[in-house]
């Protein structure tokens, strides 16, 4: 019983003064990604390989 209401002892991150982030709005855009190599159902290996994936539009903050 004594670890009830630890949780309400945490420090919070929503302090005064602690709202100073610098946020950057990202454009979107490609950003390769890569597979790694893989084996079918059949055993058969298929290499890794790199793909473009499309990174949408948001919002990057610095702590």
């Amino acid at each position: 019983m004594a670890s009830v209401g630890t949780a309400s002892a945490a420090p919070s991150h929503h302090e005064p003064g602690h709202h100073h982030q610098r946020c950057q709005v990202v454009q979107g855009h490609f950003e390769r990604t890569w597979h790694p190599a893989t084996r079918d159902r059949h055993g058969k290996r298929h290499p890794g390989y790199w793909t473009r994936t499309w990174v949408p539009t948001h919002q990057v903050c610095e702590r």
